[in-house]
């Protein structure tokens, strides 16, 4: 419903996952918590997804609520009093976006989600970019010995190995070869300390989880401007292979 300026919204997420018991459905919304302590080990996660997000939804003046059974899934709901828009929105900078236009690229994913998959490929399909997959840390790793990729894209969290274990292991292998692909983190961790151990790993950008299209874009133009204008590289590719 709409009242004079504003809009009230009403969202449904809905899942066929495991279902919260009754009395754990309040605790969820606290920070660090989930319904179970079985749950992190299991699925993964910090415990810290519906905290943000029940600050959010309050910041819109509306309001967070689950509705659950156990095995059969589980309702969220949220509501966001909005602001009604009168103006015509403006068309982005077309500077910034002849930018990220200019040289299409390939693009190692590194990403376990298939949410996140799904999201990033599309964006950067979009763009025209080629992506190819890696679900862990050793496939990316593996990818990298057996490819050439323009910049990488990599999760933190990954099974058998996480991103900085594989971050380290592609600049070791690059110390013997006259290439450095820029490494951009891709991370739900939000913590103080987290984006300066991303750095420390060899990576040179961080963009946090769930991630903003245009931040990601622009970030990726940034990174691969910048490898291709560094007066070190001796060439315009300083991250491609320059004995071919």
């Amino acid at each position: 419903p709409s009242s004079g300026d504003t809009v009230c919204l009403h969202f449904i997420v809905r899942d066929t996952g495991i279902g919260i018991p009754a009395h754990q459905q309040e605790k969820i919304f606290e920070s660090f918590r989930q319904a179970d302590a079985s749950t992190t080990k299991r699925f993964g996660g910090t415990g810290l997804g519906l905290s943000i997000s029940s600050q959010l939804v309050q910041l819109m003046d509306g309001r967070i609520w689950v509705e659950s059974e156990v095995g059969l899934g589980t309702e969220f709901h949220f509501t966001a009093n909005l602001e009604i828009c009168r103006q015509q929105l403006s068309n982005s900078d077309p500077r910034a976006d002849a930018q990220r236009q200019v040289c299409k690229l390939k693009i190692l994913l590194a990403e376990d989600g298939l949410v996140n998959q799904q999201v990033a490929i599309m964006l950067l399909e979009q763009e025209g970019h080629e992506v190819v997959l890696a679900t862990d840390g050793s496939e990316a790793v593996d990818a990298m010995d057996s490819d050439e990729f323009d910049l990488v894209l990599m999760d933190i969290q990954m099974p058998n190995m996480d991103g900085h274990e594989a971050t380290k292991i592609i600049r070791q292998k690059e110390q013997s070869s006259n290439r450095r692909t820029p490494i951009v983190a891709m991370t739900a961790n939000a913590m103080k300390g987290d984006e300066e151990r991303c750095i420390e790993s060899g990576m040179d950008d961080y963009v946090a989880k769930p991630f903003d299209p245009k931040v990601l874009l622009d970030v990726i133009a940034k990174c691969t401007d910048e490898e291709r204008s560094d007066p070190r590289s001796g060439d315009m590719n300083r991250h491609r292979n320059l004995s071919n």
